[in-house]
């Protein structure tokens, strides 16, 4: 109970500060993209009305897109060019949904160093698709809901050095978080619950590095 209590505070903690980044100026480690489904598309101001058009937008490694409350319907790619990109819902209690279709992954990681905070993930199959990339954050998401056949909340592959905590998975078809032939640095304080098979499964060549 101890532990469960300790991990429940740090990842309060944790989406405190990422409340506390929401919205940052522009840095000289990139620029601020702005995402709000009620946008007129301004590429001048870096302002749109769809998830992928804000990270189509990024450019330079450390970028990030900010994406306001509202429900998404799309299915987006971070490609592999968008090495550092962060995308950064706007809070817990103001929710940020993407609802994607069951066709492909709601969201899919090809990028190093992505980090996706505070949103919420369903409709997918799976979730989340997160292949052949090294290091990179999924943190204080909600991910549920991806109810195709066989789709799992979280599918890893070939990933090495990602973090991956905080984040409630629940609801999925298939596995919580399903890892392929990856060794992920920390898998820490996730809520995998009621998902159609198993929370955590390890698959190949994986580990949990400590």
């Amino acid at each position: 109970m101890k532990r469960i209590l300790h991990g429940a505070l740090i990842c309060a903690l944790i989406m405190v500060m990422s409340m506390a980044l929401w919205p940052a100026s522009v840095s000289a480690a990139g620029i601020s993209i702005y995402v709000d489904d009620d946008f007129a598309d301004d590429a001048s101001r870096h302002m749109w009305n769809t998830i992928q058009e804000g990270i189509d937008d990024a450019s330079n490694a450390g970028d990030t897109v900010y994406v306001y409350a509202g429900i998404y319907n799309e299915n987006v790619s971070i490609d592999s060019s968008k090495s550092k990109l962060t995308i950064h819902g706007q809070s817990a209690s103001a929710v940020t949904v993407v609802a994607g279709n069951s066709s492909k992954p709601t969201i899919e990681i090809l990028a190093s160093t992505a980090t996706v905070r505070q949103l919420t993930i369903t409709g997918g199959n799976p979730g989340v698709s997160w292949r052949n990339a090294g290091y990179g954050t999924l943190e204080n998401c909600t991910i549920t809901a991806n109810n195709a056949s066989g789709a799992n909340g979280i599918y890893i592959e070939n990933l090495t050095n990602q973090t991956i905590k905080c984040n409630d998975i629940y609801g999925n078809n298939n596995d919580g978080i399903h890892i392929t032939d990856s060794t992920l640095k920390d898998v820490l304080w996730n809520h995998t619950h009621s998902n159609g098979n198993d929370g955590i499964v390890l698959k190949g060549e994986s580990e949990l590095a400590a």
